[in-house]
């Protein structure tokens, strides 16, 4: 089970590490996503 939470966990953060990237490449989207994820994260 705990190798299970390891992939999943290292899958994310493959993800994370490529979004961030993304952002770099495209500011506006960050922006916009960026703004998408405060509103979330107030509620």
């Amino acid at each position: 089970m705990k190798n299970i939470l390891i992939i999943v966990k290292n899958a994310l953060e493959d993800m994370t590490t490529a979004l961030s990237k993304t952002y770099l490449l495209d500011p506006e989207r960050s922006v916009a996503i960026s703004r998408c994820n405060d509103s979330k994260t107030d509620h």
